[in-house]
């Protein structure tokens, strides 16, 4: 039985992302969703659980929002799946932040039925 881990709601929210770490700079990711804890984002680039990383966070209307986080789960993406990128990452952020998930609130495109 899957464990829901999680202590926030979790948002959709594809946004793109700039990953460092002491090792490795300047890698690339897209946010899959997020929450004031902590979000899931989908890259090329394998990171260690565990390992530090700053993101940067850019918006649609290029600002962009820097937080600090660390690796807390790495899945290999399946072969048969759509995602275009070998690796996601569960990132928790250092610290709570409620205004970067309201600030993907803001800039999310709105869905259309």
């Amino acid at each position: 039985m899957d464990v829901e881990r999680r202590r926030n709601e979790r948002k959709r929210g594809f946004f793109a992302v700039q990953l460092d770490s002491q090792s490795r700079v300047n890698r690339i990711g897209v946010t899959r969703d997020l929450s004031v804890g902590g979000m899931l984002i989908a890259s090329p680039s394998r990171f260690a659980v565990g390992e530090e990383l700053t993101l940067r966070v850019y918006f649609p209307d290029e600002s962009s929002e820097t937080v600090l986080a660390k690796v807390a789960r790495v899945e290999e993406t399946p072969l048969k799946s759509n995602e275009p990128w070998r690796y996601r990452l569960a990132v928790v952020f250092t610290d709570e932040h409620p205004a970067l998930v309201d600030l993907t609130s803001v800039h999310s495109p709105k869905m259309v039925h």
